[in-house]
């Protein structure tokens, strides 16, 4: 990830880091919480922003509703079209703010 980030930097790219959650327990206490602390916390010191999609999929009904089916737990349409949402308004974040994000956060 690192080594990305320098190449987009040097390309005068730009990167946003989007992290996907595990989708089965998004709702209540998330189990992941620190290994994604522990992405941000390693591509904090590149500038990079980090966009942590749970915050826009979170609380929009039970978490099955944003699974493909009861035995395939992989985003389906409802949840990629929040994920869509927050991408969208992330990557417009950065075109308005001319990609100068140096919290390296995306809310």
């Amino acid at each position: 990830m690192l080594d990305l980030a320098a190449t987009t930097r040097e390309q005068h790219a730009k990167l946003i880091v989007a992290l996907l959650p595990e989708l089965h327990e998004i709702n209540q206490e998330y189990p992941f919480t620190a290994e994604h602390q522990k992405i941000k916390d390693v591509v904090a010191p590149t500038g990079v922003p980090v966009l942590d999609l749970i915050d826009g999929l979170k609380n929009h009904g039970p978490e099955k509703t944003l699974w493909v089916t009861p035995l395939d737990d992989h985003p389906n349409g409802k949840a990629n079209t929040l994920i869509a949402a927050q991408l969208r308004d992330a990557i417009l974040a950065e075109l308005s703010a001319g990609g100068t994000n140096t919290a390296g956060t995306v809310h």
